[in-house]
């Protein structure tokens, strides 16, 4: 096992960090309500801005 933690989140991981579906999770951040990167058809979610939007 690594010891770091990630930087970034794939989608499912942040559905599971956040205790909601992939498919409610797709929609929040198609609607921008989940701070994301699109690399080509891949989408990441850093984490740092995924922890500061869940501290407001």
């Amino acid at each position: 096992m690594n010891n770091y933690e990630k930087a970034a989140l794939s989608v499912e991981e942040t559905a599971k960090y956040l205790n909601i579906g992939r498919s409610l999770c797709y929609r929040m951040i198609r609607e921008n309500k989940i701070p994301h990167l699109k690399f080509a058809s891949r989408i990441v979610v850093p984490k740092v801005k995924l922890d500061e939007m869940l501290s407001k």
